[in-house]
């Protein structure tokens, strides 16, 4: 009997024994795969957590910051460019000397020119002169007729008196009266001459006067044509574009700078050409700008396709916000949808994009893979259509490196 007692107790002790053992196993095997687990720290991760709101869709487009105005200065004449004073990002006042075309031929037809007008001036006062003397002598002969045919008359008036007192024929009296007549005749034909002679020269000054006009009017325009080969700010800004190629014959019309008020900006985007029908002018923007996000619309949706791209201005709410700069890139969302309590959470480089794909999902310090299905999306969000709901805490920093976990092990 004792015996058998000592080997139900033996019985018993090994197989507790061996019962403790394979638990110690089991437990310590479980332990070590817990502890193989990749581990991330919290502090190293971003996360975010799934709720419900309304979510506003749209899509994106990618752009830089521009001055909402900007003046480009063309070259008006065929020239070479001879100096360049000024370099992108000078303020400028209006007036201010940015580059000089090559001027040589233009300085020479303006010198050409002046010393013509200045021939004709010449050729002008002298006629003038001559003309005047010409007057003066017509005066003097005129005069002269004049106080011959006083004579005539009072001889002729002598004349008749001693007719009358019959001491002279009347012949005598009728060639005294004939030379009286020959006078004021003569005198009559010179005061016609005086008119006509005044009339020609006013004619002839009149000519002169029309050609020093015509020649003003030339030498004017060279030397606007001269001034125009000094390309100069026609506003207050600042310089986004000079053409800085000394020697370079340019062309008329050919952009040679451009000036742009530093004081508004506007958005110059580019979206795929697939999503042109989509855009429409006036719809809302939201703009990011490092950590800003600023309201817009579209403003102007350009009319060609560069490369599969659509272009399209954005017109920001503030376009003198204190961050922005020129030629700062930047993200835009055009926004074509707008849904009502949808459940979502904050984008990240974990997602890509919309449709099925795993996400790792925190709960007790475990993040275990769990697949999802992800919808539309905006600049800050994306909609989760399934497999997350309201309150679930996902990892939305990049996992790639988890890709074959299916559970992460997170510490604080």
């Amino acid at each position: 009997m004792d015996r058998v007692l000592v080997a139900k107790r033996d019985y018993w002790k090994v197989t507790t024994q061996v019962a403790t053992g394979l638990v110690l196993v089991v437990s310590g095997f479980f332990f070590l795969k817990w502890w193989l687990q990749p581990t991330v720290s919290l502090s190293q991760i971003r996360t975010a957590e799934v709720e419900r709101g309304d979510l506003s869709t749209g899509l994106r487009a990618t752009g830089t910051i521009q001055p909402a105005e900007e003046q480009a200065l063309a070259s008006t004449t065929s020239a070479a460019i001879q100096d360049v004073l000024l370099q992108p990002g000078e303020s400028v006042q209006a007036g201010d000397l940015i580059l000089r075309l090559s001027d040589r031929d233009l300085q020479l037809e303006v010198d050409r020119l002046s010393d013509q007008l200045s021939q004709k001036k010449n050729d002008r006062t002298q006629q003038e002169l001559v003309f005047k003397g010409q007057m003066m002598e017509l005066a003097r002969n005129l005069e002269v007729e004049q106080l011959e045919a006083q004579v005539r008359k009072a001889s002729l008036d002598r004349a008749e008196k001693l007719f009358e007192l019959g001491l002279i024929s009347v012949e005598a009296v009728d060639e005294k009266r004939l030379e009286y007549e020959k006078a004021k005749v003569q005198m009559h034909h010179l005061a016609e001459s005086q008119k006509n002679q005044e009339a020609t020269q006013a004619s002839q000054l009149a000519k002169l006067d029309s050609e020093v006009a015509q020649a003003e009017r030339t030498l004017a325009e060279a030397n606007r044509q001269l001034s125009l080969t000094r390309v100069q700010a026609d506003r207050s800004g600042v310089l986004t574009y000079v053409l800085n190629e000394p020697g370079r014959l340019v062309s008329k019309g050919e952009v040679l700078a451009r000036v742009a008020n530093m004081d508004a900006f506007r958005v110059e985007a580019s979206i795929s050409d697939y999503y042109a029908g989509q855009i429409q002018k006036g719809q809302p923007v939201k703009v990011e700008v490092n950590n800003l996000e600023l309201e817009g619309q579209v403003e102007r949706i350009l009319p060609t396709v560069e490369s599969g791209a659509l272009g399209i201005w954005i017109a920001l709410k503030e376009p003198n916000h204190e961050g922005l700069r020129p030629a700062l890139r930047v993200q835009a969302h055009v926004l074509t949808d707008l849904k009502h309590q949808v459940l979502k959470v904050a984008k990240g480089p974990a997602f890509n994009g919309s449709g099925r794909q795993d996400v790792f999902v925190i709960h007790d310090g475990i993040a275990e893979k769990r697949p999802v299905i992800l919808g539309g999306e905006n600049h800050r969000e994306v909609e989760v259509l399934e497999g997350l709901e309201a309150g679930d805490r996902v990892i939305i920093s990049n996992t790639e490196k988890y890709r074959d976990k299916k559970k992460l092990r997170v510490r604080s």
